[in-house]
C-alpha cells in the first residue's frame, strides 16, 4: 500500500519529495481461512526496498472459526522473517504419474515420471483500456507497449509457462497520460480441461527510458532552437540524439496530448547559451517611429508590410523618422525632424535589441545585425 504526498519537485536535489509513502496504518479485512486442512494462518508483510518477508502474527484456524478475521499493521507489530528457503517455491513439483519414489536428503525423487500437459488452442485475449478515476488509484504508463500472457494451473498447483500470442499485444497511447488507467483482459478462447484455474501475466515491452522534470525552458527564436535546463542530477538520463517525449506541460498541470511532442536532443551543455545568461537593460526609447515604403524616397508606408514595417519572419525594417511630429498621412515637412537624426543614431547600435510597441501590444526583440543610412536621402535607416 502506498499513499504519497502532494507533488514537490525539489530542482536542487532533483528529487520529487511527494513521493514518499504516508501510510502509517494498514487494516486487513474479511481475510480468507481457507479450508479445513489449514492449521494456521501467516500474516505476511514485505517493504519494497527490502527483500525479507516478515511474520506480522500467526492465527491459529480454530481460534478465529466463525469469526470476520480482520488484523491492523503497523511497523511495530513486526515479529520475525520468513526462511529464505520458503521465499521462491510457488509449487512443488509433482509430476502427474510416476514408477518409483525415493526420499533422498529429505527430498523426494521420481523416476519413470509422465509430466505436463498437452495445450489444444492458443491463448487469445481481447484488451481495452479502463478509467479508473479516484484517489490513490494505480495507473499504467501511457505511450508505452504491453504484453498479456496467461498460465493455466491444475488443481495440485502445477502451472504452465507464460502463454501468450499477437492477441496479448496493446499499445497504450499518450491521449490517457492525464487518466488513472488499467487494461481489462479477458481470454477469448478455450481453456484445456485439465486447468482449474488460471493467472494473467503482463510485461511492459517498450525501450528504456527515464523520467526527467525540467527546470526551466528557454526559446531560440533566431535559430528555432529550444533550451531545456535540468538539474544535474538528472544528467546521466540522456545522451546526445536521444528523443525526448513531452507529456505535461511546463509549470501547469496539463497533458500535452499533441502528436508533435518528440523532440531530439541536439547538442548538451554545461553552461547556458549566450541569449539565455545574456542581460538586457533599456537604454533608450524613440517615439512616433514611422517606417519608409521603400528605400530613399522619403514616401511612408500606411500599412504592416514585410520588409518596411516589423512583420512575421522579416528581417528588414525601413524607418523614415524618429521622434517627429509627422504622421503616415501627413510626413514631417521640417528638415530637422526627417530621417534619423544623430542622438538616435547614437542608440542605433549593431548588437543592441529594439523592440517596437503600439497600442499596449509589444513585438518581440529584435537584435540590429547590421544597418545603413541613405545619405542621400533624408537619413532613412535601413
Amino acid at each position: 500500500a502506498f499513499i504519497p504526498g502532494e507533488f514537490e519537485y525539489d530542482g536542487k536535489k532533483g528529487f520529487n519529495e511527494g513521493l514518499v509513502n504516508n501510510l502509517r496504518r494498514l487494516t486487513l479485512l474479511n481475510i480468507d481461512k481457507g479450508n479445513d486442512t489449514v492449521k494456521s494462518i501467516d500474516i505476511l508483510l514485505k517493504f519494497d526496498d527490502d527483500n525479507n518477508v516478515y511474520i506480522v502474527d500467526t492465527k491459529k484456524r480454530k481460534d478465529v472459526e466463525g469469526v470476520n478475521l480482520s488484523f491492523e499493521i503497523t511497523k511495530e507489530t513486526i515479529k520475525s522473517t520468513v526462511p529464505n528457503i520458503q521465499l521462491l517455491r510457488q509449487w512443488d513439483n509433482v509430476p502427474k504419474k510416476a514408477l518409483a519414489q525415493e526420499i533422498v536428503g529429505n527430498r523426494i525423487i521420481y523416476g519413470n515420471y509422465y509430466q505436463n500437459y498437452d495445450i489444444p488452442y492458443d491463448p487469445k485475449f481481447l484488451v481495452a483500456p479502463v478509467i479508473t478515476d479516484g484517489l490513490f488509484k494505480r495507473s499504467i504508463k501511457s505511450n508505452r507497449n504491453y504484453e498479456l500472457g496467461v498460465v493455466y494451473v491444475d488443481k495440485f498447483n502445477r502451472q504452465t509457462p507464460v502463454l501468450s500470442n499477437n492477441s496479448g499485444s496493446y499499445f497504450l497511447d499518450k491521449s490517457f497520460a492525464n487518466k488513472n488507467t488499467a487494461l481489462s483482459v479477458k481470454l477469448n478462447s478455450v481453456p484445456p480441461a485439465w486447468a482449474t484455474h488460471f493467472k494473467y501475466f503482463v510485461k511492459e515491452t517498450s525501450a528504456e527510458y527515464y523520467n526527467i522534470a525540467a527546470d526551466r525552458v528557454y526559446f531560440d527564436d533566431d535559430n528555432g532552437f529550444a533550451f531545456v535546463s535540468f538539474p544535474s542530477s538528472e544528467r546521466n538520463k540522456i545522451n546526445e540524439d536521444s528523443y525526448i517525449l513531452l507529456k505535461k506541460s511546463h509549470g501547469k498541470n496539463e497533458a500535452i496530448n499533441s502528436p508533435d511532442n518528440r523532440y531530439k536532443v541536439i547538442d548538451i551543455f554545461n553552461e547556458p547559451p549566450e541569449f539565455v545568461h545574456e542581460k538586457i537593460e533599456q537604454v533608450g526609447i524613440f517615439g512616433n517611429v514611422l517606417f519608409s515604403a521603400s528605400y530613399g524616397d522619403q514616401t511612408l508606408t500606411t500599412v504592416k508590410k514585410a520588409g518596411s514595417t516589423p512583420a512575421k519572419d522579416n528581417t528588414t525594417i525601413l524607418i523614415s523618422s524618429i521622434n517627429s511630429k509627422g504622421t503616415i498621412t501627413s510626413p514631417p515637412t521640417a528638415a530637422d525632424e526627417q530621417g534619423v537624426d544623430d542622438e538616435s543614431k547614437k542608440q542605433l547600435v549593431v548588437g543592441r535589441y529594439v523592440k517596437f510597441a503600439k497600442d499596449n501590444k509589444k513585438s518581440k526583440l529584435y537584435k540590429i545585425a547590421s544597418i545603413r543610412y541613405h545619405l542621400d536621402g533624408a537619413d532613412e535607416a535601413e
